[in-house]
């Protein structure tokens, strides 16, 4: 091999950092609009914020109960929270009622995240550059309506 062709180890590793790093921050949750008329719940986004300090190691908060009890605006309310904190290096808004719908947002983070370029049909390539970004990257996906599947 052609040592001429070979990639300076500098750029590889800027190049590395870059994967790591993604278009960050990313903040996908402009799509949904801060409610001004949310009240309360300060107990219960106090809560979810305690159990996802990383010094207790969760990473997962699941709110439940009955349709048009305030799950989601409370989820919306939170994420709004920590964009203005700036805790974490992305917020992530995952439509999860179907499997296609999580495909399609999951590819839709890793485009945003200039992981892949918006015309790529790799889908499997970004699945992979998304899934390493996940496990490098302190982020808050929300998954939206997740049904078993």
């Amino acid at each position: 091999m052609d040592e001429s062709a070979q990639e300076p180890p500098i750029l590889a590793g800027l190049q590395n950092l870059y994967v790591a790093l993604g278009n960050t921050p990313c903040y996908m949750i402009d799509d949904h609009p801060e409610n001004p008329g949310f009240v309360g719940r300060s107990e219960t986004l106090t809560t979810i914020q305690k159990a996802l300090d990383p010094s207790n190691g969760q990473s997962t908060y699941a709110l439940s109960g009955l349709g048009g009890v305030g799950k989601t605006q409370t989820a919306l309310k939170f994420a709004y929270q920590c964009k203005e904190m700036g805790e974490y290096r992305a917020i992530l808004w995952a439509a999860a009622d179907s499997r296609p719908k999580l495909a399609q947002s999951y590819y839709a983070f890793a485009v945003k995240l200039g992981l892949v370029r918006s015309d790529s049909s790799d889908h499997n390539g970004a699945k992979e550059s998304l899934k390493k970004w996940f496990e490098q990257t302190r982020k808050l996906t929300i998954f939206v309506n997740p049904m078993e599947y």
